[in-house]
């Protein structure tokens, strides 16, 4: 009888071992991962002036009662939310706390893209001979580690000072790279460079034809190929230089078909001059920019 009993309370107890391994393998395997506490970011590249939402979830919910701090508020500061704000080089963390538990996020702050931007203004008085609107160009330089947008505002005034009016041109201008674009202004004239912003890269992939004639003109094709993973949208401009390496031409940009241009896909352009043009002005090559 006592062995009976004893047996029943072994099976009850294998019964018991079964049922909760049972119980285990029915639970689903990602309710701990959906459940799982995580920040958008845990680490972070800004530049001075840039700002950043950082968020942080448990599973797919947004957590609004976590407590955001930063280790060096006057590097980056916390707005509110996550909401964070570039103020001056160097490294801070920026700590959101819940339920008693840091989650940390490392932000490397670099000089504002603007301090590493810079143009120059170009005079190409032969291009109205080639009966082009614009005698003048810029050429902005990009010193960044990363691609920028940058503009550049004109203002202009009357001989008196009186103010006319203004415009700004815009363009993309890769990492350590520079582009040259077509500008009009004269004496009175005043040109800044306005604001900079960090930008997808111009990945278009271009090659030029050898030039051919047709009449008493000069033509050169121009291929433009996107072999990126993204369309683009891009302009160019087409300058002109001689045997001793100055400019002595600049294209009205072209803006390449006006519209993005597929991924996998090219375009052609033509480009061309006078031949006696070519001959008064010794031109040797030309130079494409994209922006």
């Amino acid at each position: 009888m006592k062995k009976l009993k004893r047996l029943k309370r072994i099976f009850s107890f294998v019964l018991c071992i079964i049922m909760v391994i049972t119980v285990i393998q029915l639970v689903p395997q990602n309710t701990y991962a959906a459940n799982k506490v995580k920040l958008n970011y845990t680490k972070l590249t800004l530049y001075v002036g840039e700002v950043k939402n950082l968020k942080i979830h448990e599973g797919k919910t947004e957590i609004y009662s976590a407590r955001w701090s930063s280790s060096n508020k006057n590097v980056v500061k916390v707005i509110n939310y996550g909401h964070i704000e570039a103020l001056k080089h160097g490294s801070v963390k920026i700590i959101a706390k819940y339920n008693n538990k840091n989650y940390v996020c490392k932000v490397t702050v670099k000089d504002a893209l603007k301090d590493h931007v810079s143009y120059e203004l170009i005079d190409i008085p032969e291009n109205k001979d080639f009966n082009r609107n614009n005698t003048n160009a810029i050429k902005i330089i990009n010193n960044n580690d990363i691609a920028v947008e940058a503009g550049i505002k004109c203002k202009r005034y009357d001989k008196d000072g009186f103010y006319i009016g203004n415009g700004e041109i815009r363009g993309v201008v890769n990492s350590n790279r520079y582009i040259i674009i077509p500008i009009s202004y004269d004496e009175y004239t005043k040109i800044n460079l306005s604001n900079v912003y960090r930008a997808d890269p111009i990945d278009i992939e271009y090659s030029i034809s050898n030039p051919y004639t047709n009449e008493n003109f000069e033509y050169r094709d121009i291929i433009f190929n996107n072999n990126s993973n993204r369309n683009q949208l891009a302009s160019c401009s087409i300058l002109y230089y001689n045997s001793d390496n100055k400019p002595i031409c600049i294209n009205t940009s072209y803006s390449i078909k006006t519209n993005k241009i597929p991924v996998g896909e090219k375009i052609k352009i033509s480009d061309r001059y006078l031949l006696d043009m070519k001959e008064k002005y010794d031109i040797q090559r030309i130079e494409i920019y994209l922006y």
